[in-house]
């Protein structure tokens, strides 16, 4: 009995270690907001859902700053309920939007945090309509630059569509055709662009009647920005 007693007396004391090694703190705020357009200061930036816009964060207080990833909805909208309260530095790239110039700094308090960032996309997607007719979705709109910038140019305009509300660049189905149109030019303000999709050239892609999601994406070009993303209009969803 002695022996046994001797050898449950290390086991104990490994257990109560793990005990205290894994008493960390949880997190202990949220942090919750949107992506507006600086132009109306309401207008929502969307983006993809995949590979689009992301914050990426590095808390203060350390030798080396550890980078962290909030991801962005295709709305527009972040939430994020995991964080830990602190100074945090903010920062972006690869986006569909110019180079942040609001305060890169935020201090993160515990509980809820609401933050929206003002940005000026690279482009806009000016009074879009996305309608269907005996199964011919067909998109109307124009497109205006964020700045006057001569540097930045029209790559391509497409209509995007896909089985749910993540439709996008990364998610959609493979239509092409009068679907989209490539520019590789100066932004034409006053040019309307109409694109379409005929549902029944693609019974593979939509073989019921249902809903299904469409967006207007636009993609600008130019030098110094990193890899831009598409911008977009407004989620549409159409009865097929």
């Amino acid at each position: 009995m002695k022996k046994l007693f001797l050898l449950l007396i290390p086991a104990l004391a490994v257990a109560m270690t793990s005990c205290e090694i894994d008493n960390y703190d949880a997190p202990n705020a949220e942090v919750h907001g949107y992506f507006v357009d600086s132009k109306d200061n309401t207008t929502l930036v969307g983006t993809d859902i995949q590979n689009g816009n992301q914050i990426t964060v590095y808390e203060q207080g350390f030798a080396s700053e550890g980078a962290q990833t909030w991801r962005i909805t295709n709305t527009g909208e972040y939430t994020n309920k995991m964080v830990f309260a602190a100074k945090y530095r903010v920062a972006f790239s690869n986006t569909n939007f110019y180079p942040y110039e609001g305060d890169e700094m935020w201090d993160v308090k515990p509980g809820k945090n609401e933050r929206n960032f003002v940005v000026t996309p690279f482009l806009r997607v000016v009074n879009p309509t996305i309608t269907v007719s005996n199964g011919v979705v067909t998109a109307k709109f124009k497109v205006e630059q964020g700045k006057n910038d001569p540097a930045i140019n029209l790559k391509e305009v497409r209509l995007f569509a896909w089985s749910d509300k993540w439709v996008g660049n990364q998610l959609k189905f493979d239509v092409k055709g009068s679907a989209m149109e490539s520019v590789n030019g100066p932004v034409d303000s006053t040019k309307e662009y109409t694109l379409t999709i005929n549902t029944k050239d693609y019974p593979d892609f939509f073989p019921y009647s249902m809903n299904y999601y469409f967006r207007i994406g636009v993609q600008a070009s130019g030098s110094g920005y990193g890899t831009i993303r598409h911008n977009y209009s407004p989620l549409v969803k159409l009865a097929i």
